[in-house]
């Protein structure tokens, strides 16, 4: 390879790598209002949790995983990441969220669709999860939708969830938050609980700190700054207990 073939192949790269994120769409504008920011002040809550339930899913056995609720699919593209040559599915009733998860993660099988009705999916998985995903079911519905979770989960299979908790009031989106007592209330007529975890400590400091590097003023975006924002959490705020978590987690089967 030539150095001219070699700069063009770098340039190339460069260019792919950037499209990790749709960067053109950041800048927006309506009329006289232009912006040029997106600010998301949850990230490090994120990753401790999109990392923690990786690592419940390293110590399961399992040859395939169907992500229900899966939205855009960025943590099944972690998980993926993390434990490769399985089989993997992500299913989510947005067209939208789909559409992003299809062109984030082309070698990944997404799908939109509603578990709760037949043949949308044509097989059982080793292992469902349902991350941040309940809550977003009307109560009404979460028997039937449940009920369909269980029917697609393979003999001696495993359910992972996580949820919010009710240490923070329910945001608008979703329906319900979750303590131990009406989680198990929730899950138990169809499922036994395993095990229980308390993730995401929540944290007066950590608030004050999350305001200061993400708020309507201005944004923090230096490297080092943020670097020790996020070991600090790492260190500190990453596992709870059930008193003071703002996520639950549960491992269950049928």
């Amino acid at each position: 390879m030539t150095e001219e073939e070699q700069k063009q192949l770098d340039v190339l790269k460069r260019q792919e790598n950037q499209y990790a994120f749709p960067y053109h769409y950041v800048p927006t504008r309506e009329g006289d209002t232009y912006r040029q920011t997106c600010i998301f002040d949850w990230g490090p809550e994120y990753f401790e949790y999109i990392d923690y339930v990786t690592e419940l899913l390293k110590q399961i056995n399992y040859k395939s995983l169907l992500d229900i609720g899966c939205g855009d699919g960025r943590f099944l593209r972690e998980v993926v990441n993390a434990i490769p040559d399985r089989i993997y599915k992500g299913i989510d009733i947005s067209e939208a969220s789909i559409r992003f998860a299809k062109a984030f993660n082309p070698n990944t099988d997404f799908v939109s669709g509603d578990i709760t009705e037949a043949n949308v999916l044509d097989r059982k998985y080793d292992v469902i999860i349902l991350i941040e995903t309940i809550e977003h079911i009307p109560q009404n519905l979460l028997p039937k939708f449940l009920k369909a979770v269980s029917q697609h989960l393979a003999p001696n299979g495993k359910i992972v969830i996580t949820v919010p908790s009710k240490a923070w009031p329910t945001h608008p989106k979703h329906f319900q938050h979750f303590d131990r007592e009406s989680l198990t209330s929730t899950l138990e007529p169809l499922f036994n609980i395993e095990s229980w975890h308390f993730l995401n400590r929540k944290s007066y400091l950590y608030s004050q700190m999350r305001r200061f590097c993400a708020n309507k003023y201005f944004a923090i975006t230096h490297g080092k700054i943020l670097d020790k924002f996020y070991a600090y959490y790492r260190s500190k705020l990453s596992k709870a207990t059930e008193q003071n978590a703002e996520r639950l987690c549960v491992i269950c089967t049928v």
